[in-house]
């Protein structure tokens, strides 16, 4: 669990191509089937399990945000060891970042029920979270100097600007100080 509070609900039984993949609503932790109803559905289309495998794997492999449960039940951090980190949920979350890019330029609004505004603001959001700036900051221009953006993407638009405006700040002195330390 990172920053997004999520964690995978997959229940993988066998292996190979004998594997039985399923996902879930929930854990399968008594809190969650004693006094609710909990779903899990097989997955059944190839492609889609191979998939599902493929971040069951990119999980198993995550060395920032994994903890391994000791015999005790006592959970240790996992630490990267002569590898390089691998946060899960990072990669995720850019995969989904690039997906979303690439879906906004190929198909035409509304997406997924949202408009135009509201995706460019979401994709400005990501995009600062993901250090983008500069990619941050060309969208929230553009919802600033549209005249079909809503009054509360705008201001919405005005408060990330600031935010971009000061990350960008510290992105400069910070290079401006490493520029000094190499001298």
């Amino acid at each position: 669990v990172g920053r997004f509070l999520e964690h995978s609900r997959i229940y993988i039984f066998g292996c190979g191509a004998r594997a039985k993949v399923y996902i879930a609503s929930a854990d399968f932790m008594t809190r969650n089937t004693l006094r609710r109803v909990e779903v899990a559905a097989p997955i059944r289309d190839e492609r889609l399990k191979e998939e599902i495998v493929a971040m069951f794997d990119l999980l198993l492999a995550d060395n920032v945000q994994a903890r391994e449960m000791q015999a005790d039940g006592s959970y240790v951090r996992r630490q990267p060891m002569g590898e390089e980190a691998r946060n899960a949920q990072e990669i995720f979350y850019q995969q989904a970042y690039e997906g979303f890019i690439k879906a906004t330029s190929q198909e035409v609004p509304p997406y997924c029920g949202m408009d135009s505004a509201t995706v460019e603001f979401m994709l400005a959001n990501m995009s600062m979270s993901m250090k983008r700036y500069d990619i941050a900051s060309k969208l929230v221009g553009n919802l600033l100097t549209s005249a079909s953006t809503p009054a509360r993407i705008k201001d919405k638009c005005h408060d990330l600007k600031e935010q971009i405006l000061v990350e960008m700040k510290k992105q400069k002195e910070a290079a401006a100080q490493e520029a000094t330390q190499k001298k």
